[in-house]
């Protein structure tokens, strides 16, 4: 008896805990299958997590933010107008739509803009096209895990070749990453 508390007081003892920046290292920056244990790495060009209720960043590679600014976009009459752009409340609201974007204005992210491929209202993930590029977003029950990609970027897949970033190592990450957080409550 006195053995199995010992043992299991060493396990708690040299229980560590991740930070929201260790997650985005492991799961959406270099992503290791946990069947296999191969790595892929330089996966994203940026990731973030933030909160899914206000749009708190939680952790952030690359600098990667949500933008509150000011775009300009065609109106009915084919005069420009600057409309204040909050790209929080835009991931919000696509979700809220199940993958609608009323105003055919994109998904914003870090400034660049994006276009719906797929939505999946059942998984909660969302994934985007832009030109050389695109990004994936997935909800839990307290967070966006989001990632971006750029195909002129080199990552290196699980078979350590060299590859241009893609929607396939993102996916992956996000996934897995939207799965774990699921699966904890977060």
């Amino acid at each position: 008896y006195q053995r199995r508390v010992r043992d299991k007081l060493k396990i708690k003892k040299n229980y560590t805990t991740m930070s929201w920046q260790d997650y985005i290292h492991s799961y959406l920056i270099t992503y290791t299958d946990q069947i296999t244990g191969r790595a892929a790495l330089n996966i994203s060009e940026g990731a973030l997590i933030v909160s899914n209720s206000d749009g708190t960043i939680w952790a952030s590679s690359n600098g990667l933010t949500l933008n509150n600014s000011t775009i300009e976009v065609e109106n009915e009459e084919g005069a420009i107008d600057s409309i204040q752009f909050n790209e929080f409340e835009k991931i919000q609201e696509v979700y809220s739509n199940k993958g609608e974007d009323p105003k055919k204005l994109g998904i914003r992210i870090g400034g660049q803009k994006y276009y719906t491929i797929t939505f999946d209202g059942d998984k909660g993930l969302i994934y985007l096209k832009k030109n050389n590029g695109g990004a994936a977003i997935a909800k839990s029950d307290q967070a966006f895990i989001i990632a971006t990609y750029k195909s002129d970027l080199q990552a290196t897949n699980f078979n350590n070749n060299q590859v241009p970033q893609n929607p396939t190592l993102i996916n992956k990450g996000v996934e897995e990453l939207q799965k774990f957080f699921l699966s904890n409550n977060l």
